[in-house]
């Protein structure tokens, strides 16, 4: 006996040649053996099940046991599990925040091509994409939409709706945007390390140059400027920059320009882009640059200073020079992730000296170096004309803008930024504020430029934990360095690209071993030339941490946002932007002219 179904047909089925419409015909037969066969091994099931039942009294304890020591096996693996990979998302987090600042100073992959001829040339172009003039415009309207040339074809590292690019890309990339996206309590981590660096070092010195009331003024000035800016930066990252509202008589016009070019800045270049064009970005870049060559020589003082501390004889030019010799291998290579690992010390190293500093202390009753019998300190400060040597080096605590935007990117939730900022500068401010109090406190007017360097001079501090601080502080600079220097040099080599379209890119190793060996040497030159860690923290907080920290943000939100913004918001801007550059320019003049 057989059965005869209709399906529909299957690759495999018969074709009728002789049907003139192509059509298929398709028979399954169904046999009885079959059927014969799924009933003998039901009932040898049945057998097998009965069987069990009868030795089920005998074998009951051992299947239990066996039970209990599975589930706790998987619940002491599930445990382990959990307990690791929630460990290698929080390293993996701050892999990438270490990171970021590379990042946010490499050169835009889409600013450079190549055109029909082979040169290298620039994908964008200063002529805005869009310009309305009167006749088009509404009646109160100045008659023209604002620059709008970032969002030329290609635009740096902005997200494209360009047809062009496949769809499956696209999902890739949000993909992996998700799966490595930071957590609310990773993000604030990442955060807190990004904004206390080594600048941390100097802030009991600027309290015994400004005294009490005036260093806790400007200290608490800084983090609510910068906190301010802070949030700037994601209003421009969530800017859409030609809507209806701004315009409702181009409603059509710019419907049609959106979906045709829908972007969304990514990176502080980016931004840059956004509010001034292809020259915003390339004057971004070009300040990153200083910032980060600044920073790799103070890195390199830092580690001489730290040295010279455990042992005063040796010489500090001798000390720098072994120094970048030793750093300067670690740089040839194009990957640096391994060294976003290793910057991983940088915080033990934060922490050590924060716990180092406190318990030395409320340990110690010597004055100079207690809580207890605290130093002479000054509510004034003794000399006001030194003040503005104090503010750089208060504002270099808080330079941390410039990832700011890829933080928010790096965000599983980017909605919680705003809280992920209060949350951070609250943190990062109460620290601030007990090391520059403690120190000051601990030892008055002696206070040097490096509060660790005040600590081998207290002969009751334990001598190890001491030198502990100090290695630590002689090791994480080491760390840091390949990852500041690398975009320097990387910007070099695109230059290099640029002026010489035959020069190749990435280099041949041993060009590039040449050229970025000559940059380390440079930054010990300059280390050389300038060696007041003091003087070197002032000219970054005011030249460097100003003009990204504030007048940026400030520049930029206001250009994007003119139209939108109150009277009363628009000079509430105006005004931090003015405080912001007048205290930037103060201390950049006292730093270079007026340091001792």
């Amino acid at each position: 006996m057989s059965n005869r179904t209709t399906r529909s047909p299957p690759p495999h089925a018969l074709r009728d040649d002789d049907d003139d419409n192509d059509s298929f015909t398709t028979f399954f037969v169904h046999s009885v053996d079959e059927d014969e066969e799924e009933e003998d091994a039901e009932d040898a099931d049945e057998n097998l099940v009965d069987e069990n039942e009868g030795l089920m009294p005998a074998t009951d304890f051992r299947r239990r046991q066996r039970g209990r020591e599975s589930r706790s096996s998987h619940a002491t693996d599930s445990y382990v599990s959990r307990s690791t990979a929630a460990l290698e998302s929080w390293v993996s987090s701050y892999a990438r925040s270490s990171m970021f600042l590379a990042d946010t100073a490499m050169p835009s992959p889409a600013f450079l091509s190549v055109d029909a001829d082979g040169d290298l040339e620039g994908t964008m172009s200063d002529t805005p994409i869009l310009d309305v003039m009167a006749p088009f415009a509404d009646e109160d309207s100045e008659g023209y939409i604002g620059h709008v040339a970032a969002f030329a074809p290609g635009y740096g590292t902005l997200d494209s709706g360009s047809e062009e690019k496949p769809e499956a890309k696209n999902t890739q990339v949000e993909h992996h945007v998700l799966h490595h996206a930071s957590t609310f309590a990773q993000t604030c981590f990442n955060a807190c390390n990004v904004l206390m660096g080594i600048g941390i070092l100097s802030l009991p010195f600027a309290f015994s140059i400004t005294g009490w009331f005036v260093g806790g003024l400007l200290l608490l000035a800084c983090s609510a400027m910068t906190r301010h800016t802070a949030g700037l930066l994601a209003l421009c990252l969530d800017y859409t920059p030609m809507t209806a509202a701004d315009r409702p008589a181009l409603q059509p016009l710019l419907s049609a320009a959106v979906s045709a070019i829908s972007r969304r800045a990514m990176t502080f270049g980016d931004i840059g882009e956004l509010a001034f064009g292809t020259r915003g970005r390339n004057l971004i870049s070009l300040i990153f640059c200083f910032e980060l060559l600044a920073s790799c020589t103070a890195l390199v003082i830092l580690i001489s200073d730290s040295v010279t501390a455990l042992a005063p004889s040796w010489n500090h030019v001798l000390v720098k020079s072994v120094a970048v010799c030793a750093m300067i291998p670690v740089t040839w290579p194009t990957s640096l992730k391994w060294a976003s690992y290793g910057s991983l010390i940088g915080i033990v190293a934060l922490v050590n000296l924060i716990v180092i500093i406190l318990y030395d202390g409320l340990t110690t009753t010597e004055t100079p170096g207690s809580l207890i019998n605290r130093a002479e300190t000054h509510f004034w400060p003794e000399n006001w004309f030194d003040i503005p040597l104090a503010i750089g080096l208060i504002m270099a605590g808080f330079c941390g803008h410039s990832v700011f935007p890829n933080i928010h990117r790096d965000m599983a939730q980017p909605a919680k930024y705003t809280s992920m900022l209060n949350t951070s500068y609250s943190i990062t401010s109460f620290v601030y504020v007990a090391i520059a109090a403690a120190g000051y406190a601990m030892f008055g007017s002696s206070t040097m430029p490096e509060i660790t360097q005040n600590l081998p001079l207290v002969p009751s501090y334990n001598a190890f934990l001491t030198h502990t601080t100090l290695l630590l502080l002689t090791v994480n600079p080491a760390t840091k360095f390949p990852l500041n220097v690398n975009p320097i040099n990387v910007q070099l080599e695109h230059t290099l690209h640029l002026i010489s379209p035959r020069t190749v890119y990435p280099l041949p190793l041993a060009n590039r071993i040449m050229l970025r060996t000559c940059t380390a040497l440079f930054v010990l030159f300059i280390s050389i030339i300038f060696p007041d860690f003091s003087q070197l923290m002032s000219l970054m907080g005011s030249l460097f941490a100003f003009s990204v920290c504030i007048v940026f943000p400030c520049l930029a939100y206001l250009t994007l946002y003119r139209r939108r913004l109150s009277r009363a918001r628009y000079a509430a801007e105006v005004a931090v932007l003015c405080c912001g550059a007048a205290l930037g320019v103060t201390g950049t003049i006292w730093a270079i002219f007026f340091a001792t």
